[in-house]
């Protein structure tokens, strides 16, 4: 049975460690070995979730794709650690995913729909339509099997190459 990320108590633990491997004070690999055991979710999950995170703190768009629950979830904590600027870098990777899989024939409207609900719950003066969308050229970096990060892996994962 494959995972499902609906329990907001796993959202957490996984945004927690996203942050954690953003910030560098814990690996991807170690990282992943601690949450494979606590929310049962593969490696190649996690280390997605993580790459979201990453994307989104840097306003990157990613290609992958994560539920409109776990978006809001990421969403509205970015707006609460991180403030308004993170945020808004968030709303832009969102709303570039959400325009890249609507031109691949896979819309998901639950996307912007999260971005809307978290706007108009912050009560933060947001255009969201006026928001640019990100749709450079960098490839998603995936790492893994690795005991250490170097810097230069870092660097990618933290550009969402």
């Amino acid at each position: 049975m494959s995972f499902v990320l609906d329990k907001t108590v796993d959202m957490r633990i996984i945004y927690e460690a996203a942050k954690k491997v953003y910030a560098r004070t814990v690996t991807v690999t170690a990282a992943v070995k601690d949450l494979s055991q606590k929310v049962g979710a593969r490696e190649s999950s996690l280390q997605m979730y993580f790459n979201i995170y990453a994307c989104m703190r840097k306003g990157k768009v990613y290609k992958m794709g994560t539920s409109e629950s776990f978006t809001q979830f990421l969403l509205e904590n970015i707006l609460y650690d991180e403030g308004p600027e993170a945020f808004r870098n968030a709303l832009i990777s969102v709303k570039s995913n959400s325009a890249y899989r609507t031109s691949k024939n896979n819309a998901q409207p639950g996307l912007i729909r999260a971005c809307q609900n978290v706007i108009a719950a912050s009560g933060i003066p947001i255009d969201f339509e006026s928001l640019p969308l990100d749709f450079s050229e960098e490839k998603e970096n995936v790492i893994s099997g690795q005991t250490e990060i170097s810097e230069a892996d870092m660097d990618q994962l933290r550009k969402c190459i």
